[in-house]
C-alpha cells in the first residue's frame, strides 16, 4: 500500500483514503501552545516519517490484536520495502515516546528498549524535562515526575502523588502489575506517562490511567 501523506509523526493517510495511527508510539504535538518546545520535536518527528517513507513509496501494514481506535483509524505497525519499521526509526532518534496500549503488545518489549536507548543517549524528546505533579496545570500526553505518597490496593489501585496527580490502575489491567512492586514504590520518585485528565472526584485534580507497567519508570 503507497503512502499518499505524513499527517504526523504517528499518524500517516494511505493512497486508498485510510489513515493509519502507528501502534506503540506517540510523537509530539504539531501544534501545542502550552509546550511550545514540544512542537518543535513534532515538527521533527514529521519529517523524519516523512523521509521514511517518501510520497508514493510502498508501506507494509502489520496488525496486531485490534485494528481500529476509536476515531476509526487503522492501527498498525508499519514496514518500508527495505523491512525497516517507523516506530523503531522514530524511537531510536528519540522523536516519540513509547505507549504500550493492550491488547497491542506484540512488540511492546522492543520499543520499550529503544525507548529507554535514546533516552539514555539524550536524544530529542529526552532533552525535555518531564513535568513535576506539584506544578500540572493541564490535560493530554504527558510526562510527570513526583513522589509517591501513598499507594492503595483495593479495588482500582492508586499511586497518589505529591501535588495534584493520582495515577489509577482499573481491574482490567491490574494482572500485568505486581503487587510487592508497585507497594514498594510509596516514598519514592517515579516519573509516568501518559494521557492527563481531569478527575471527576476525589481530592486530586488531575488523573492518570496506567495500563502496563512500561509507562512507570522509577529514579527519575
Amino acid at each position: 500500500m503507497a503512502i499518499k501523506s505524513v499527517i504526523d509523526g504517528d499518524t500517516l493517510k494511505l493512497v486508498d483514503g485510510r489513515k493509519v495511527r502507528l501502534i506503540g508510539i506517540n510523537a509530539p504535538e504539531l501544534h501545542s501552545p502550552q509546550r511550545p518546545q514540544e512542537e518543535f520535536h513534532g515538527r521533527k518527528a514529521k519529517a523524519a516519517a516523512g523521509e521514511f517513507f517518501t510520497r508514493g513509496a510502498k508501506a507494509y501494514l502489520v496488525e496486531d490484536k485490534e485494528s481500529r481506535d476509536h476515531y476509526g483509524r487503522a492501527l498498525a505497525h508499519l514496514f518500508n520495502d527495505k523491512g525497516e519499521n517507523l516506530e523503531a526509526h522514530l524511537l531510536s532518534r528519540g522523536l516519540a515516546w513509547h505507549v504500550a496500549v493492550p491488547p497491542n503488545l506484540h512488540l511492546a518489549d522492543c520499543l520499550a528498549k529503544l525507548e529507554a536507548r535514546a533516552r539514555a543517549q539524550n536524544l530529542g524528546i529526552w532533552q525535555l524535562g518531564a513535568l513535576s505533579s506539584q506544578t500540572l496545570a493541564g490535560g493530554g500526553f504527558q510526562r510527570v515526575r513526583g513522589r509517591v505518597e501513598k499507594v492503595t490496593l483495593a479495588g482500582a489501585w492508586w499511586l497518589n502523588f505529591d501535588g495534584d496527580l493520582a495515577a489509577v490502575i482499573y481491574p482490567e489491567h491490574q494482572h500485568r502489575f505486581d503487587k510487592k512492586w508497585l507497594r514498594r514504590l510509596e516514598g519514592q520518585r517515579v516519573e509516568v506517562q501518559g494521557w492527563v485528565y481531569s478527575a471527576p472526584r476525589g481530592k486530586k485534580a488531575w488523573r492518570m490511567k496506567l495500563e502496563t507497567p512500561y509507562a512507570i519508570e522509577k529514579g527519575h
